[in-house]
């Protein structure tokens, strides 16, 4: 038997609901302000990227590598050309420098010539690989649809391992691989036929 009266029990009862259900919103109160801290210096790292890196003509979109990273992606591109960037966005530092670049280059006579720059094993390379691929797509097609008898279809991509470091270089190798190139060791090249 209780000492107490029964309408403290009651009380204290309902006071600790009142203090689990507050204790829970605070809970909730804190998560939505960790995001809204995150999104707000996500939004800001958008516009100085914007603001500082990319040019008003620039095609952009916000998408996600296959490895769930978010990245800011610019696309500029004509009849002959498609340069590629993509920005972290998770990141959180002021730094805007971009996490990979992608250059493809089409000669006349049939080939893609094909330069990668930066990343660092969160996806972007086979992002970057899928506008390579769409970009090509979409030439052949043109060209096809035009009768040009100017140009060459792309018939093979080529490129070259650009790293001067042992570990970087085997990265790239794997990459290439991955996306069905063939690797020239002696002169530090790669290759890949279309047609």
């Amino acid at each position: 038997m209780s000492k107490n009266p029964k309408e403290f029990d009651e009380l204290n009862k309902k006071l600790q609901s009142c203090y689990f259900h507050l204790k829970n919103q605070s809970d909730n109160i804190s998560s939505l302000k960790e995001e809204l801290i995150f999104l707000t210096n996500r939004y800001d790292r958008i516009v100085s990227i914007l603001d500082k890196q990319i040019n008003l003509d620039v095609a952009t979109r916000i998408e996600k590598t296959y490895k769930k990273i978010n990245v800011l992606t610019s696309i500029v591109k004509n009849d002959m050309s498609i340069e590629i960037t993509f920005y972290n966005l998770d990141d959180i530092q002021p730094k805007i420098k971009y996490a990979m670049h992608v250059t493809v280059k089409v000669t006349t006579d049939g080939f893609a010539k094909i330069d990668i720059v930066g990343g660092s094993s969160q996806g972007h390379g086979t992002l970057g690989m899928a506008y390579i691929f769409e970009y090509i797509k979409n030439y052949n097609q043109t060209l096809l649809k035009q009768n040009n008898h100017f140009r060459s279809p792309i018939k093979q991509i080529k490129g070259s391992l650009n790293s001067p470091y042992e570990d970087n270089k085997q990265r790239q190798i794997r990459f290439y691989a991955k996306h069905g190139f063939t690797i020239n060791f002696d002169k530090n090249t790669i290759n890949k036929n279309l047609l």
